[in-house]
Formats: C-alpha cells, structure tokens, sequence
C-alpha cells in the first residue's frame, strides 16, 4: 500500500443534538478499482459498499455516534486495503498495517 494513497471521512454536524454525527467516507478516483468497501467496527467490521459517483469517486455517508474513536479501511475490489492517511490518527491492525481513526 502506497502512503500517497489519500481517502477522506469528513465529519459534518448534522444531527448533533441527538448525539449524531452525519460522516462522508469518500474514496477518489485515482485509487482506481471497479469497486470499494468501507469496512470498520461501527457495522462489526462488514464491508458496507460505497456508491460509485460519476467522478470516479467512491462514496459512503454514515450517521455515528459522537464523541467516539472508530477504526475504519477500505477496501478495494475485495483485496487491496486503503488507509485514509488523512485520518484522525492510526493504530496498529493485528494482521500488520495500520488502520484509520476517525475521531466524531
């Protein structure tokens, strides 16, 4: 995996007073890849797929909790992992890598 590789989860504060915050995870086109996956601890580490937009992005809008730390990749065409070197902070995935953190 290549640390020029950039994904981003932007963090809006819609729905803020029920605790929520709204969360856009977006993949850009230059990571290539006929499909993407987000995969983190907030859906028990299932791949949830991302839209594909007409950009090339790929794209995924969740609502989560604030005030929490979550762990979160991508992953690409069901086998190459994608940091978001943008995130939050890291820490280390037991299988070797790192992973994201998105702090909401």
């Amino acid at each position: 995996m290549s640390r020029s590789t950039t994904a981003t989860a932007a963090v809006t504060s819609d729905g803020m007073s029920r605790g929520l915050v709204t969360v856009e995870f977006v993949v850009p086109s230059y990571v290539g890849g006929s499909y993407a996956d987000l995969v983190a601890e907030f859906v028990s580490w299932v791949p949830l797929p991302m839209d594909l937009r007409v950009n090339g992005d790929f794209v995924v809008t969740v609502r989560l909790q604030a005030g929490r730390r979550w762990r979160y990749r991508f992953l690409i065409d069901g086998e190459r992992w994608v940091n978001d070197f943008d995130a939050d902070e890291f820490v280390s995935h037991p299988d070797g890598g790192d992973m994201s953190v998105l702090r909401t």
